[in-house]
């Protein structure tokens, strides 16, 4: 390791900082300097901000970036993540370009504004990471397994902000999946499609609706009736809705 008592200041957008190893940060307050530019990881992160081994103090924001200021993961092997004081620092843009193996977050982790996951390495401990002050991942119960060839996780969560289909693609990371009642070809809004997969369903349990790729409740959205019965009454009711956008289903009221 080489280290020095001082504060790293990138401000320009070409700033560049390039670690092939670890990164440890338990300087002073760096709010207000690492504003632009990007920094390339290849080893581990750590980021102190309590006391060292001499009781010396360090500061909660010694990696407190802000504007546009981008963090890339690209290691060969296993890295992990650590923030010391998650509240006070974190990322603006973390990218997570590792071709390989595992990135693991060993604390909480906050990202203000872009979460990008490129490469085929998995996350771990995904659900300590909070993206624009929400869960970065979740818990979506079979698809787990299917994605898991690129995102895995011990408490079997995955990415809330990219479209299943287009990750497993590798075209992601694009809008979140929005669900909504009736809507069970896993398009936007709800047409006739809609009403004949579901009456499909009703006729056959084995036909799988496009939304079982996307949420294993899909009862939730398919039992419009509300009566805890998937029935030709709800591909009726979603029929109504295609051609009547103004009618309300029961489950709405």
């Amino acid at each position: 390791y080489g280290g020095v008592w001082a504060f790293l200041e990138m401000t320009n957008e070409f700033d560049y900082v390039k670690v092939k190893g670890d990164f440890i940060t338990a300087g002073g307050n760096e709010n207000g300097k690492l504003t632009q530019g990007t920094m390339e990881i290849g080893g581990n992160f750590a980021q102190y901000g309590d006391v060292d081994f001499y009781g010396s103090a360090y500061n909660k924001q010694s990696f407190n970036t802000s504007g546009t200021h981008k963090v890339i993961f690209n290691g060969d092997n296993l890295q992990t993540i650590y923030f010391n004081s998650p509240s006070s620092s974190g990322f603006i843009k973390l990218s997570i370009e590792n071709k390989t193996g595992s990135v693991i977050f060993n604390s909480n982790a906050k990202i203000s504004s872009i979460l990008i996951q490129t490469g085929g390495a998995k996350i771990q401990n995904g659900d300590k990471v909070i993206l624009k002050g929400k869960p970065a991942f979740e818990d979506h119960g079979k698809l787990n397994y299917a994605i898991n060839k690129y995102v895995g996780n011990a408490e079997n969560v995955i990415p809330t902000w990219i479209d299943y289909e287009a990750y497993i693609n590798q075209t992601g990371p694009i809008d979140p999946i929005i669900l909504s009642y009736g809507d069970v070809d896993d398009t936007e809004g709800i047409s006739v499609n809609d009403a004949s997969a579901v009456l499909q369903k009703v006729l056959n349990a084995s036909f799988e609706l496009p939304i079982e790729r996307t949420t294993t409740d899909y009862m939730k959205y398919a039992d419009v009736s509300g009566d805890g019965k998937l029935t030709a009454l709800d591909a009726a009711m979603i029929l109504q809705k295609a051609l009547h956008n103004d009618f309300v289903f029961p489950i709405e009221k």
